[in-house]
């Protein structure tokens, strides 16, 4: 990692120096000064401060296992030394909490110049999710929804190029991650759900309908056996995307493998014997993906069909 920018550097100090001359009773704390702090005080400070659960697990460098023990199984218990020197440092001195600044999602929407629709899609996210955002910012919280940690993140790195009026380069990244899934231009495919994405919720959205419906009586005669054909084929055809997804994990490793021992002039029969484990994988694979394709015949044979 390279060295702390000078710039970065004088920046911190100058802010740091601003906290220490503050007066103290200007300052707004709520930690006790009479005692040790205990892991309830620590939920009562990061809700004070306004720190999403996410960014004081990341400050602390600590798991959210550990930091629900802390403040919740063992709420009343003294927090550890270290844990406690960090939080009333960064009480006294808030310019030394590395969290980057945030940028609103409004603020964002208008330095790259696009529609609320594509501005969840520029994030990784689904076409509301730019509506979601910015509704939740005015307060509508009902309809709304903030930004997860990881979303204001990069939130405020589209932002600071744009600023830098280099926006063009990070749709271009974002185009070239939308690529390589096999969507092509992210702003024209309107959505980041792969063909196979869509078809799995599909099959599990009418799987659980079905299995509903059945349960509820809805059915009888032909109609209840058909419908009971595809509650089991759509069953198998989500344990087969599973087994589909790691076999194509175990196939990666194999050709690495194959690969390897090539480079390596290995034995013949130890590269022989991948290769035909290669090779029975692929079979398998291949009657999978055929087996899947005739549970979808079969789903559009039974099910009804929509009238327009």
């Amino acid at each position: 990692m390279e060295d702390f920018p000078k710039f970065m550097l004088t920046a911190y100090t100058s802010q740091i120096t601003a906290d220490a001359d503050r007066e103290d009773d200007s300052r707004q704390s709520i930690l006790p000064d009479n005692r040790p702090l205990t892991g309830e005080d620590l939920a009562n400070w990061r809700s004070f401060k306004k720190i999403s659960s996410a960014d004081i697990c990341w400050l602390l460098i600590t798991p959210s296992s550990k930091w629900g023990e802390m403040t919740n199984k063992n709420k009343t218990a003294n927090v550890p030394p270290d844990v406690e020197i960090l939080i009333r440092l960064w009480d006294r001195y808030p310019s030394l909490i590395p969290l980057p600044p945030v940028t609103t999602a409004t603020k964002l929407r208008e330095s790259l110049d696009v529609q609320m629709r594509e501005l969840g899609l520029l994030l990784g996210k689904e076409e509301i999710s730019g509506h979601r955002w910015i509704k939740y910012e005015t307060g509508d919280r009902s309809n709304g929804q903030n930004q997860t940690p990881l979303t204001r993140r990069l939130s405020l790195a589209i932002f600071l190029m744009c600023q830098s009026n280099l926006s063009n380069k990070y749709i271009k990244i974002v185009n070239t991650v939308s690529h390589l899934r096999g969507l092509g231009d992210i702003l024209k495919a309107g959505t980041w759900k792969t063909p196979e994405d869509k078809i799995k919720l599909r099959i599990k959205r009418l799987h659980n309908k079905m299995t509903k419906d059945i349960d509820e009586g809805s059915f009888e005669g032909q109609a209840l056996a058909d419908m009971n054909e595809v509650v089991t084929i759509t069953a198998e055809w989500t344990s087969l995307a599973a087994k589909i997804k790691e076999s194509n994990k175990v196939i990666d490793k194999l050709n690495a493998q194959s690969k390897l021992l090539l480079k390596r002039s290995s034995p013949k029969e130890v590269y022989n014997g991948v290769i035909e484990k290669l090779s029975d994988m692929n079979k398998e694979l291949v009657d999978m993906h055929s087996r899947q394709k005739y549970i979808e015949h079969r789903i559009a044979v039974l099910t009804p069909k929509k009238k327009k």
